[in-house]
């Protein structure tokens, strides 16, 4: 039913979440910068890189990742629900 697609949407976006963390990167050599936080908006899709984090912030929270393999560019869409996107403090950009 509707609760167990909530789990798995649920499961998709935190194994997205792990595998962005886990997409390379390292930090800089200070580690002081903290992560800065953005508020996704239904509809809009957001460029993610490695070592940011989707942290969902209710429980009908549906987000469409697209990866793009000609440019390796992935993007998010907040289709329902609310979630924060979480940049690390070392952005890799292609």
């Amino acid at each position: 039913g509707i609760g167990m697609i909530q789990r798995l949407v649920f499961i998709a976006v935190l194994i997205t979440a792990l595998a962005l963390a886990g997409c390379g990167g390292g930090g800089n050599a200070g580690g002081d910068a903290a992560p800065v936080g953005i508020s996704l908006a239904i509809g809009v899709p957001v460029t993610v890189f490695p070592g940011d984090q989707l942290e969902p912030s209710s429980s009908n929270t549906r987000i469409n990742v697209v990866h793009n393999i000609n440019n390796n560019t992935k993007q998010v869409t907040l289709l329902e629900g609310s979630a924060n996107l979480l940049r690390g403090d070392f952005v890799v950009n292609n």
